[in-house]
């Protein structure tokens, strides 16, 4: 979680690459609570107390709030208090709680990293960010890539860090 405000305000969230989920939801998936149906009518009211226990949480986030502001970090349950309807929660690939439909709370398998592609949509210019762990989100996900083609995209953004040449 260390630096993600930072890294995150180089390339901030876009509302391409976001998912509108109710708030207990969100909660109780940070915290690792089993989820049920998720319940979106009106007059329905759904109960927290499985979502407010102390902890640590399953799941780290930020509560993203824009570059001028702090973003605030979620590591325990009491956290989570400061999770209210409209925040930008952004949680790290590895998470899971995605799969290629949408949200799955019960998916334990990394999303793909959708940053770069939701931001050339959005602003209709390309973005590339150069880091070994987002190779595989440059790949696409119906096809076989070609054998080396991971591993010389892998050495080709090593060479360019700064100080190497």
């Amino acid at each position: 979680m260390d630096g993600w405000g930072e890294t995150l305000s180089l390339l901030p969230p876009t509302s391409a690459e976001a998912l509108s989920i109710p708030i207990y939801a969100a909660k109780q998936w940070l915290a690792g609570k089993s989820i049920g149906g998720i319940v979106d009518l009106e007059g329905t009211s759904v109960s927290e107390n499985d979502s407010r226990s102390g902890g640590q949480l399953r799941h780290h986030g930020i509560i993203w709030m824009g570059n001028k502001k702090k973003p605030v970090l979620l590591e325990d349950a009491g956290d989570l208090a400061h999770l209210k309807p409209g925040s930008v929660l952004v949680v790290h690939v590895s998470a899971g709680g995605v799969d290629e439909f949408g949200w799955n709370p019960e998916s334990n398998a990394p999303a793909r990293d959708l940053a770069d592609i939701a931001l050339s949509h959005q602003r209709g210019r390309p973005t590339l960010r150069l880091h070994s762990a987002l190779v595989s989100s440059w790949l696409d996900p119906e096809q076989e890539p070609e054998p080396d083609a991971q591993t010389e995209l892998l050495r080709a953004v090593r060479e360019t860090r700064p100080g190497r040449r």
